[in-house]
């Protein structure tokens, strides 16, 4: 495997480390969103920290989308480098 070739394989580890962690920053979030509109006195509050929560939720959506994609591409660089 050329030097190239592990370049890429580790910076694809340390992004989807990097999204794996961040996953959780933004579970942690969504809860606390959620949290505080259980909570507010509002019908304006209650509907900005659910809809920062549902924010929350997509963010999470596009790092398991984007794991996957680096996930695959390590898979490949990983087979090619096995042959």
């Amino acid at each position: 495997m050329d030097a190239k070739t592990r370049g890429r394989i580790k910076e694809l580890n340390d992004i989807i480390q990097v999204a794996v962690l961040a996953i959780s920053k933004e579970r942690a979030s969504r809860e606390f969103y959620l949290g505080v509109a259980e909570r507010a006195s509002g019908d304006f509050s209650k509907q900005l920290f659910t809809e920062l929560a549902h924010d929350e939720e997509r963010h999470e959506a596009r790092l398991r989308a984007i794991i996957k994609v680096m996930e695959k591409e390590l898979s490949q660089l990983q087979g090619s480098s096995d042959a």
